[in-house]
């Protein structure tokens, strides 16, 4: 009886280690609520005149832009973004699980190309990541994350040249 239950102990914690090898968790928390979400990011300036901005985005869904140069709007800018878009940019940092990322991708240094730095904070937690577009080692849902920030706030049509 004592083999068969140690077998069983055996095959169980052997299963439950596999299982936790397979999947790890996520680092990027879930908000209790969106008060406690501020999403930002700012896109520099390069040597082809690209578009600098800065956005930042509240849980609430207020949303503020300031346009730097190269740019339709120079200074700043209100609106506002439903909660299903917010909701949906959240789900876009989770996706990705933008807390796992690296904190820079800056290699490179070739200025013909911007850098775009990005972050979220939520419920006091905060990650922010730098990410030159010269550096090949970044992954391409970074790229793919903040263009669908540009998109949510509708930055190409409105704002930017």
């Amino acid at each position: 009886m004592k083999k068969w239950l140690l077998a069983v102990v055996a095959i169980t914690l052997g299963a439950a280690l596999v299982a936790g090898c397979a999947s790890k968790p996520k680092m990027t928390p879930t908000p209790t609520n969106n008060t406690g979400v501020v999403i930002t990011m700012e896109r520099t300036t390069c040597e082809d005149n690209c578009p600098a901005y800065m956005l930042t985005i509240y849980g609430s869904g207020s949303a503020m832009y300031d346009g730097k140069v190269n740019v339709k709007r120079i200074g700043g800018a209100a609106t506002n973004v439903s909660e299903e878009k917010v909701n949906q940019l959240i789900s876009e940092f989770q996706k990705i699980d933008f807390f796992a990322l690296s904190d820079n991708y800056t290699a490179g240094s070739n200025t013909a190309f911007p850098t775009v730095i990005t972050s979220i904070t939520i419920d006091g937690k905060k990650k922010t990541v730098t990410h030159y577009h010269g550096d090949t080692s970044a992954p391409k849902q970074l790229t793919t994350l903040e263009n669908k920030i540009d998109e949510i706030l509708n930055i190409t049509d409105q704002l930017v040249k």
